[in-house]
């Protein structure tokens, strides 16, 4: 529970229920159990919900949201072979826009654990959030660049034929950027394919996979990223969230 909730930064009850609780016998029995773990960690001091905004930005008492307690991001930090003296003395109080991409990113990794376990010929290999999934490598300029997606997926499917095994970058997007921002963020990963780096480390380059919230955003950013130069096409697709689990089902080769 530590490890989901600092991976991800901040997430909700409902979130943390469909990631950590998903082999009770009912729905019910599920959520009884994830708020009685999170009330036994917030006593414990190693929890702590952000304070509901105007309109419930932060999900409100029925649906909270979630992060690390300075005692639990120390513990977790500890735990996983960090120094006591490189802890962050503070934690800064977060954007609404950064809470609401967390939470956002989230959504996709459940999307992708629930097709999964619903369609039973999908496995979900690996799946690692920021900082752990950056890339460092030097343009063509010689300048040392960080590509940061916002989750790295590899998936296995399986057919008649065989298993196959994909890999994505996944970016999720909240229409609070501009087309030639994003058309910047294609340039990035198009610079760091050119490398090798990831070829050379896994034998294919994953597909690009800008996941937005509506139909109209996707046309707009398919037209941008087709309109730009020295980009290939091919390495990105943009779909919508609704799409992301057929995409899932259908591996990097398949149609929507």
């Amino acid at each position: 529970m530590l490890t989901l909730i600092h991976d991800h930064k901040f997430l909700t009850t409902r979130q943390l229920q469909a990631l950590a609780f998903t082999h009770h016998a009912s729905e019910l029995s599920a959520a009884r159990t994830t708020r009685r773990v999170l009330q036994r960690l917030h006593r414990e001091r190693l929890l702590a919900s952000l304070p509901r905004r105007v309109g419930g930005m932060y999900g409100g008492a029925e649906n909270p949201t979630w992060h690390l307690a300075p005692t639990g991001y120390r513990l977790h930090y500890l735990a996983s072979g960090g120094a006591d003296d490189e802890l962050p003395r503070r934690i800064r109080e977060p954007s609404e826009r950064t809470v609401k991409h967390c939470l956002a990113v989230a959504d996709a990794r459940i999307a992708v654990e629930e097709t999964a376990r619903e369609t039973g010929d999908v496995l979900v290999v690996r799946i690692v959030t920021e900082p752990d999934n950056w890339r460092r490598y030097t343009d063509s300029m010689g300048t040392t660049e960080v590509l940061k997606p916002d989750l790295e997926l590899v998936t296995r499917t399986s057919d008649e034929h065989g298993h196959y095994e994909d890999r994505w970058f996944l970016e999720v997007d909240l229409s609070t950027e501009h087309p030639p921002v994003i058309v910047r963020q294609c340039q990035q990963y198009e610079a760091y394919r050119r490398t090798g780096q990831e070829q050379d480390r896994t034998g294919v380059f994953p597909l690009v996979v800008w996941v937005v919230r509506t139909t109209a955003r996707t046309q707009r950013l398919a037209r941008a990223i087709r309109a730009a130069r020295r980009l290939d096409t091919g390495l990105f697709r943009v779909i919508t969230g609704e799409q992301l689990p057929a995409l899932i089902r259908g591996g990097v080769g398949g149609e929507l």
